[in-house]
């Protein structure tokens, strides 16, 4: 997916995978110039709490539930 909006709260992203409110989303954000740090990466897990139609598929706003941060590259 393609993240549009990320805030305290959630994020906003696209996607052409099939999404319903209530879903338990897992995505992981690369902040690739994080000072002090040359890279940390923000796991998150999410709940769905809207789908929408969007250009690419559907727009999914997830709230986040929890979060840990990670030094270093995100692996592929």
């Amino acid at each position: 997916g393609v993240t549009r909006d990320v805030s305290m709260k959630g994020v906003f992203f696209e996607t052409d995978q099939p999404f319903s409110v209530g879903d338990t989303v897992e995505f992981t954000i690369a902040m690739h110039y994080a000072v002090p740090n040359p890279s940390v990466c923000l796991r998150c897990q999410g709940e769905v709490v809207r789908v929408e139609p969007a250009s690419t598929g559907v727009g999914v706003a997830a709230a986040l539930v929890s979060h840990s941060f990670e030094n270093g590259q995100m692996s592929a």
